[in-house]
């Protein structure tokens, strides 16, 4: 009776085993698509090719991230230029000749442009702090997936001897 005990209790720690397996397989598999994805925001942009690329998981997010971060950085590039041209630090071109228009035209789009990427590497590191975070959470998971699977398959192992030893025990000898 012990042994049919021990076998069903065996066939138990057997799936449990594999259902830990599986939820590593892919806690890991998040964590390694969301590095993948870290290493794309890195640099503050994505391209196209980064998007291609992209696992299937976290194309949306990659959208998103692509098109809300220009947005927001053409908004706040466009505030602060307002700001900057309302407070006279820009300068005026003076006089009307095309040349100096033209000069000051080239000016505001350096400044434009350079407003917009530091609104683009602020938003590329608010998604870094984001994607820090949640690595850190993966990370945890796995740790205490790999726990428990550690101690389940160290009792499946121990069950293992018992039953070796039950079943050894118990065996029928005959003497001739």
């Amino acid at each position: 009776m012990a042994i049919l005990t021990m076998m069903g209790r065996k066939s138990y720690l057997k799936n449990r085993i594999n259902e830990l397996e599986y939820k590593l397989t892919q806690a890991q598999q998040r964590r390694n698509n969301l590095s993948t994805y870290a290493a794309s925001v890195g640099d503050g942009s994505i391209s196209y090719e980064d998007l291609t690329s992209c696992p299937s998981n976290l194309f949306g997010r990659m959208t998103q991230y692509m098109f809300n971060s220009h947005n927001a950085a053409m908004m706040g590039a466009q505030q602060n230029m307002a700001m900057l041209q309302g407070s006279g630090q820009l300068g005026q071109a003076q006089g009307t000749d095309e040349q100096a228009i033209q000069q000051q035209q080239a000016y505001q789009t350096l400044v434009f442009q350079n407003l917009y990427k530091q609104q683009r590497d602020q938003i590329a590191q608010i998604e870094a702090k984001r994607l820090n975070e949640e690595e850190k959470q993966l990370d945890q998971e796995c740790i205490k997936i790999e726990n428990e699977l550690t101690l389940v398959q160290n009792e499946y192992a121990s069950l293992s001897k018992v039953m070796d030893s039950a079943a050894q025990s118990d065996t029928v000898r005959y003497i001739a």
